[in-house]
């Protein structure tokens, strides 16, 4: 099959046409899991009792470690016979606190992954166009936690087409001071957030 025409092709399955390429991954881009495995995935699992799931990330929990592991060896048993690959470097047993979903779960509280907020601690100040697209991208990873519009706004001009980029010491200062400032607001969104209450969501126009 050509490259150039595989875009084109699709394939009929039981739930419709769908893309040869949503279906098999890019050919350009092999690393990339195609939605449909995550499909599969979730049908594959559906009956699994105590747990829950994110695209390829699951939480599972029992009452006991003898518990949690028949049931770990139930899980690794089914995903084993149906093809399914694993990573056994994000494998966790029998833990108190886990990482799950960009979040860090513990039996009482639901906080910000500590990943994420030391990935905003420790970013280093933008020296080029590059680096300033970068720091978007990791603020946008948790933007959901926090105001963003007002602490980035400073720095959206400097994405603008044909802008010179220019660091200048007031945005290396207000730089610092924004990394701390994102943090705590983070630690505090996702903390205040009561799942009992009415949940709205509000999207850009």
């Amino acid at each position: 099959m050509l490259v150039d025409t595989f875009h084109i092709l699709g394939v009929i399955l039981e739930f419709g046409f769908t893309a040869l390429k949503e279906f098999c991954g890019d050919p350009e881009k092999p690393e990339t899991v195609p939605p449909l495995c995550y499909r599969r995935f979730d049908k594959i699992v559906a009956d699994v009792p105590n747990k829950t799931k994110v695209i390829d990330d699951t939480l599972m929990w029992a009452p006991s470690i003898e518990d949690s592991f028949h049931q770990a060896v139930e899980w690794l048993d089914l995903c084993g016979r149906q093809g399914i690959v694993l990573n056994p470097e994000k494998f966790v047993f029998a833990k108190q606190t886990v990482t799950f979903a960009g979040f860090e779960i513990t039996p009482e509280t639901v906080r910000p992954c500590h990943q994420s907020l030391e990935a905003i601690k420790s970013f280093p100040a933008p020296k080029n166009l590059t680096d300033i697209r970068s720091w978007f991208g990791l603020i946008n990873q948790v933007f959901y936690a926090f105001a963003s519009a007002n602490k980035m706004s400073p720095f959206r001009s400097l994405l603008k087409p044909g802008s010179h980029f220019e660091w200048t010491q007031e945005l290396d200062k207000l730089f610092e001071e924004t990394k701390q400032t994102i943090i705590d607001e983070i630690h505090e969104g996702v903390e205040i957030f009561d799942k009992e209450k009415p949940v709205y969501l509000a999207t850009d126009l």
